[in-house]
Formats: structure tokens, C-alpha cells, sequence
């Protein structure tokens, strides 16, 4: 008979559940492993069976779920879950992990929208094999193997403005997708290759009322030398119809900014002597347009914000547009009152939006000024603006998403450290599970200025199998934080110790 026993363990902003499932039938010598889930994406309130698609040597598996709101719990048939979905949650989305004594499954994102998604049904790589879709709805999917391509039939009347909006790379899936609406007769009426990031989205005004097709098909993320449609078990993605313009979508890895922010309501200034002063901690949204309105049009529009008089104080700029589904290509300047530029940013790294760090040298005029790099206006070309004041601190994650040990063998955690070019000293490692013994072989570590990556040894003296069990602080501080993993901050590193 299977027992089951929930811990809740709290972290930063977030609470994690995990569930044991003890006795477990079988032992499995290989970690479970997921390369989908099906349906990808639940609404809230929905209780529904999922599949997760991977090899099951051992049935049931424990279940690691970032979020009390969402439970699961093992079906009779392997790869089977019931999941419930907490009717009031917030969440876009959430992460599983299936784990027993031997090891751990990769975390996999699970989506949460407005409404439940429809299961793609193969075959439906042609039109005569098209899945029926409402104009409005939410499809699971995969192109599941090379050449792949996945057909949908709506019918859309006259007058309707239908978007379309393909969630696939920015969640995790190595698919670079393509999305095309066409005809009844299979003329393409508008196609889209990159919008959120690499993920497509398009709309198209219907002039005409009958049947449609969408298409959805993909190149690799990471290019090779194939030049074809490819797929693959984990090339999943979620497709979303609906009727109106394509929404503005904030980038998960944006949120917390914009979150720790509060909204400004003044218009931005066209030039120095109109700008609104800027205040630590302040988001703003607004919209660069063309002179005379339309869309695409060339413009010189540039908004002005005043800097806020804080000497000393560092200072970052984010501005969120083309990964929300803008159409601006943002470019920021710092310009002293006399018009002489201090700074200035295109896009950060691989990143087509911006992230400006910048110290404030004294309490004299300064600006942020933000223009289109092509010279576009048009009402799709918003942006949010995030001021926020830098901390001296680091941000400390671990580089893998899980490590595996033996008893007493020592293993190595790397670390990714970010804000380090502001603070130096040492960092502390603390074990968080007081029933563990867990050696460190260097603690604490002595971070400099410019430091991006380190890395603790360890070594653990009994079986065990959870998230890594290791907070961090800075020497000096009373408060210790959790460890992050790569993923994300809610989706901690896990650690699988043997015998």
C-alpha cells in the first residue's frame, strides 16, 4: 500500500511541494525521464489527466511540484497523473520533477491559461487530415519527427481580426517554429517566423467568410547543417487562437523587475524640458508613434525621462518591447544637459531589449532617452520602461539542473554568480536538512570584484534524493537564501545521492 507524506518547504516568493509516494513498487536503475506533457498547457480550476511522455521503469515515481497550487498525483497506467489545478492561482506557469531513489527527470514546464487546450490528433500533416479548431482556443501539440508539420481548419467570417500565437522555444522547447495562415486553396496570407523571441505569432484581418488553415512547422533552435523541418519527442508547443489583436505579453524573466516597480502615469517628454522626472523604483509604459500616426511610418520621436538627483547611487534602465510582442527595437541614451552622451545601449547580449546599468555621478541634469533604432512608430511599438536602484549584492545559482553522488564522494557544485562586478567577499554555504552531514571542502568562498563563476566540493554521508539542500549568504549578513538553479529561482538544483 502506497503512503503518501507532503512536506511544504518555503522560499523566496515561491513554496515548493513534494510529495513521496513510500513504499514504491520497484526499483529503477535509470532516472525517470519526461520529454513532454500532454496536454502542455491547463486552465485554472481544471482537474484533468496527464500523460508525460518518457520511459517508466518503476511505477509510481515521487513527484517534486514548484507550486502548492498545482498537485499531482500518480495514476494506476504508468505516465498517468491526475492533476488539479487551485482555481485562484496566478500562475502562467509551473514545473514538475519526477524522481525515486536512483535519480531525477529533468524539470519540465507545465502552462496555465484562461481556458483548457484542445489535444492535437495525428495525423494532420495535410489539409485533408486538419484538426477542426474553434477561432477562439488552445492547442496541445508536438511536431513529433522530422518533417513534422501540423495542419488546424477554422472558419473565421468576415470582419473577424484572428491572431495566432505559437509558445514553444521561450519555454524550453528546441523548436524553432513557423506559423502560417492560408486560404482554403493553400495560399499563404501571412506568415510569421520570430515575434517573442523565436516563438511566432501573427494577425490577419478576414475579408472574406469561410474555412482557413493554420500551419505549424519548425526549424532547430541551435542551427545545423540539415536544412529541413524538423522535430523531435520534447518539440512541443502550445498554439493559441483567438479573435482581436495580438496581446503584449511580459517575459517571465522580466516580471520581478516590473513587479518590484510602481507605475508612472505622466506622458515621456519629446525633449529635454518637457521630460517627467524618473523616481527609483518606477515603471512606466508607453508608446512611441509616428509623427502622423500611421503605423510604419518614419518618425524622429524620441521620449526624455529626467534621471532622479542621487548622487553615487547606481542605477538600472530596463526596457521590455520586442520579447513582449512589440514591434520597437529599442535603443537607450544617457545625455548630460548639454546634450552629450554618457552611455548608450542597443541590445543586451543576445537579448533584443535593453538592461543599462549606470552610476549616477553627481546631482546635476541627466536623461534617459529612448528611440526605434530603425526610426518606426505605429501603435505596436510600446515598451515598458523599469527603473530600479542596483544593490551591492550577488545572485548566486547553481549551473546544473541536477547532480548525482555517491556516499562520501565528493562532487562538485558550479556556481553562477551575477552582479559581481559590485560586490566582493565571502560567500557562506549553509546546509539547509539538519539530518544530513554535509562536508564542505572549501566554505566560505572568497568572491572579487568581476567574478562570474565559481564552485563548492561537497561530499554527503548518507542516501538521499530532494532539492539541494544548501542556502546561501553573504558573511556578513544574518540571511540566507536559497540556492537557484539554472532554470529559474521557483525551480531549485536537485541532488540524488547512492549508495
Amino acid at each position: 500500500m502506497n503512503m503518501i507524506r507532503f512536506a511544504i518547504i518555503p522560499a523566496i516568493g515561491l513554496t515548493l511541494l513534494i510529495t513521496w509516494l513510500i513504499p514504491y513498487r520497484g526499483i529503477a536503475n535509470e532516472p525517470p525521464q519526461i520529454s513532454r506533457i500532454e496536454p502542455n498547457s491547463l486552465a485554472t480550476g481544471q482537474l484533468a489527466e496527464v500523460r508525460v511522455v518518457g520511459p517508466f521503469k518503476s511505477w509510481p515515481v515521487q513527484i517534486w511540484s514548484s507550486s502548492p497550487d498545482v498537485s499531482w498525483s500518480c495514476q494506476k497506467e504508468p505516465g498517468v497523473f491526475q492533476v488539479a489545478v487551485n482555481n485562484a492561482t496566478p500562475l502562467k506557469e509551473t514545473w514538475l520533477r519526477l524522481f525515486h531513489a536512483s535519480g531525477t527527470s529533468p524539470a519540465k514546464r507545465l502552462l496555465i491559461a484562461s481556458q483548457p487546450a484542445l489535444i492535437e490528433n495525428e495525423p494532420n500533416d495535410r489539409f485533408t487530415k486538419a484538426n477542426d479548431i474553434e477561432a477562439e482556443s488552445i492547442v496541445s501539440a508536438a511536431l513529433e519527427k522530422n518533417v513534422d508539420v501540423d495542419c488546424f481548419r477554422v472558419s473565421l467570417n468576415e470582419g473577424d481580426l484572428f491572431s495566432a500565437v505559437v509558445d514553444s522555444h521561450r519555454y524550453g522547447s528546441p523548436a524553432d517554429a513557423n506559423l502560417q495562415l492560408l486560404d482554403e486553396k493553400g495560399f499563404v496570407l501571412k506568415e510569421s517566423i520570430d515575434h517573442f523571441g523565436l516563438d511566432p505569432a501573427l494577425s490577419f484581418a478576414i475579408t472574406r467568410s469561410g474555412i482557413y488553415y493554420v500551419r505549424v512547422f519548425a526549424f532547430p533552435a541551435e542551427p545545423d547543417s540539415t536544412i529541413s523541418f524538423r522535430g523531435g519527442a520534447d518539440w512541443w508547443y502550445r498554439l493559441r487562437c483567438m479573435k482581436g489583436p495580438l496581446p503584449l505579453e511580459i517575459p517571465p524573466a522580466r516580471d520581478a523587475t516590473l513587479a518590484q516597480c510602481t507605475q508612472q502615469d505622466a506622458k515621456p517628454g519629446l525633449n529635454p524640458e518637457s521630460a517627467p522626472n524618473l523616481n527609483l523604483q518606477e515603471k512606466v509604459f508607453q508608446t512611441i508613434e509616428s509623427s502622423d500616426d500611421h503605423s510604419g511610418k518614419p518618425t524622429s520621436q524620441k521620449h526624455y525621462f529626467k534621471l532622479p538627483k542621487a548622487p553615487g547611487t547606481q542605477i538600472q534602465i530596463e526596457i521590455t518591447a520586442q520579447s513582449m510582442g512589440s514591434n520597437l527595437d529599442p535603443t537607450l541614451a544617457i545625455l548630460d544637459s548639454n546634450g552629450k552622451q554618457l552611455a548608450y545601449q542597443d541590445d543586451a547580449g543576445n537579448d533584443r531589449d535593453i538592461s543599462l546599468v549606470w552610476s549616477i555621478p553627481d546631482d546635476k541634469d541627466y536623461y534617459a532617452v529612448l528611440a526605434d533604432f530603425h526610426r518606426r512608430g505605429g501603435k505596436q511599438n510600446s515598451y515598458w520602461l523599469a527603473l530600479t536602484q542596483v544593490q551591492p549584492y550577488v545572485i548566486v545559482a547553481s549551473t546544473s539542473d541536477a547532480y548525482t553522488t555517491k556516499i562520501n564522494e565528493e562532487i562538485e557544485i558550479g556556481l553562477k554568480l551575477e552582479k559581481p562586478a559590485e560586490w566582493s567577499g565571502d560567500l557562506e554555504l549553509i546546509n539547509t536538512d539538519p539530518s544530513l552531514e554535509i562536508v564542505f571542502a572549501s566554505n566560505p568562498i572568497k568572491i572579487e570584484k568581476g567574478t562570474k563563476d565559481a564552485s563548492v566540493k561537497l561530499k554527503v554521508t548518507k542516501a538521499y534524493a530532494g532539492v539541494l539542500p544548501i542556502e546561501w549568504k553573504q558573511k556578513e549578513s544574518n540571511t540566507a537564501l536559497p540556492l537557484s538553479g539554472p532554470h529559474s529561482k521557483n525551480v531549485p538544483s536537485w541532488l540524488t545521492v547512492v549508495e
